[in-house]
């Protein structure tokens, strides 16, 4: 005979079953792309993008980079590390992943992380997902600082020394040592550059107005570029706005499959359509660098030169193309 004490009716099983926590399935590519172009067409809408001007017409952001190596970060990681620093009011573009904080530690580094902070996912190169924090986020951050740039000195006396003994070879490695975290997390000052993409210009045959060089990369890879090259941009409000329409525009593509030789509109929005962005961004980043450095008359990978080099004298903001 059933024990009919600790029964319970159907309506109530099924009740239940319906209150129960979900199981939450790992997130796929595609999740984290949908999460990743929420967050960029938000940014766009509520004027929190790092990459758009202030009030003052300046693009004014330091390089989000990693800890790890002193490198900064590039495409879709600088941007959405970029927004996190921002969103936490960080003064700095320093990020390292909690499988580095882990090492540390079990190296005897006191470093944790604050109550109630939360990692950023991101995908790096290998398809993998790191978890990024802070260094604001971390306690101790000071500590593991030090013990990171000890230990990329120590790989890049390692590097030296093979590098004598094998002149034939080429350096290797994921090192980028001369106090890069200091060059990074200093003020923009190397100048002033007139924003190039969505420029209002005057046909000259013509003599009608039109908007040259209206490209989304282009715009993002000058601001990458500025970043890196420890300069502002300068952008008018017009450019902002036609920059923020028209990649709003772009990251709300559908997506379209090829079948039989023809284009077919799935219906479906792209959520990569913001990696393909910053990924041709990145492209157009290198471009403007190298024209950065040209006319400044500097070394495409050269340092930045000491403060006491520097004149106070206030700059005309530079027009830099692209070749």
């Amino acid at each position: 005979m059933a024990d009919t004490n600790n029964s319970v009716t159907l309506e109530k099983f099924e009740s239940a079953v319906v209150e129960m926590p979900a199981i939450k399935k790992p997130l796929t590519k595609y999740d984290r792309a949908a999460i990743l172009s929420k967050e960029f067409e938000n940014s766009l809408k509520d004027g929190t993008m790092p990459f758009l001007p202030n009030e003052q017409g300046v693009v004014d952001v330091k390089c989000a980079y990693n800890m790890n190596s002193n490198k900064a970060h590039k495409a879709h990681t600088q941007l959405f590390l970029s927004m996190r620093a921002k969103k936490l009011g960080s003064p700095t573009g320093a990020f390292v992943t909690s499988d580095t904080i882990k090492k540390a530690q079990d190296n005897g580094v006191k470093v944790l992380i604050k109550k109630g902070e939360h990692g950023k996912d991101l995908e790096v190169k290998d398809g993998s997902v790191m978890k990024w924090f802070n260094a604001s986020q971390l306690e101790g951050a000071d500590e593991l600082r030090k013990y990171l740039d000890e230990k990329i000195q120590k790989e890049f006396e390692k590097q030296e020394a093979y590098l004598k003994e094998n002149p034939d070879k080429k350096r290797g490695g994921n090192v980028n040592l001369g106090g890069n975290n200091q060059y990074y997390d200093s003020p923009n000052t190397e100048g002033d550059i007139a924003c190039t993409a969505f420029k209002r210009t005057v046909n000259e045959k013509t003599g009608k107005e039109y908007i040259a060089n209206a490209d989304t990369a282009d715009y993002l890879g000058q601001v990458l570029a500025a970043m890196q090259t420890k300069s502002r941009l300068i952008v008018t409000p017009e450019q902002a706005e036609l920059f923020k329409n028209a990649a709003l525009k772009e990251i709300n593509t559908t997506f379209v499959k090829i079948e039989n030789g023809k284009q077919i509109d799935t219906g479906k929005k792209d959520y990569f359509a913001v990696y393909k962005m910053l990924n041709s961004a990145d492209n157009a980043r290198k471009k403007y660098i190298e024209a950065i450095h040209e006319q400044r008359g500097t070394a495409y990978k050269q340092q930045k030169a000491a403060p006491e080099q520097k004149t106070a004298k206030k700059k005309e903001p530079e027009t830099i193309h692209g070749r």
